[in-house]
């Protein structure tokens, strides 16, 4: 028979783990948070030199829509503003979409995709699998399209454009989680390239 004592030592022991679990927990979401801060900094003051040297440099776009959001929260616009909240939608990614208008036209090299870095958000979030990316053509020639397939891991995943626009279009053909009480999520959408006028070829 367990004495009154050693219960109230039992129950010391439970609530030291159970206090240290929970450090742990935060601390390890405050070192992530920080650390994708610090790698986003340095990834937004990289400067690329193309071989016709041509500066590359960061494109930020001026607005987004998306098919739905699950809330003001995680609207789109948090990708553009670099908000760890990212973008969520009501359900599951298939078919979901999110398009990306900048100020004018740019040569668009490539752009970088990233899940959602700390555990709590990436565990909870359908991530894309496979996915559509288009860029109209200005002079009304055939629109530019891409299929690529992501990742479900928390690296950067880049994607080679390579075309002159001033709008990108991403289509989610499917996505790891089927299930409909998932949110779909992305993080960070990133995009690099030049002036448009720089360039000659695309």
């Amino acid at each position: 028979m367990i004495t009154v004592k050693k219960k109230i030592l039992l129950l010391a022991v439970l609530a030291v783990i159970a206090t240290t679990s929970i450090a742990t927990l935060v601390i390890e979401e405050i070192y992530y948070a920080y650390k994708y801060e610090s790698d986003l900094e340095e990834l937004y003051t990289w400067d690329l030199i193309s071989e016709d040297d041509v500066l590359l440099e960061r494109l930020t776009p001026i607005s987004c829509e998306t098919s739905n959001q699950i809330t003001n929260d995680y609207s789109c616009q948090n990708i553009i503003d670099e908000n760890v909240l990212g973008w969520k939608s009501i359900d599951n990614c298939k078919d979901e979409w999110l398009t990306f208008t900048f100020d004018k036209e740019y040569y668009i090299e490539f752009m970088i995709f990233e899940n959602f870095q700390l555990d709590s958000q990436f565990m909870k979030t359908d991530k894309f699998n496979k996915v559509t990316i288009t860029i109209p053509d200005l002079n009304g020639g055939p629109v530019a399209s891409v299929t690529k397939e992501l990742y479900n891991n928390k690296d950067s995943q880049w994607i080679d454009l390579n075309r002159r626009g001033d709008e990108v279009t991403i289509t989610i053909d499917s996505s790891y989680n089927n299930t409909t009480t998932v949110p779909c999520g992305m993080q960070t959408i990133t995009f690099f390239g030049s002036e448009s006028d720089n360039l000659d070829n695309g």
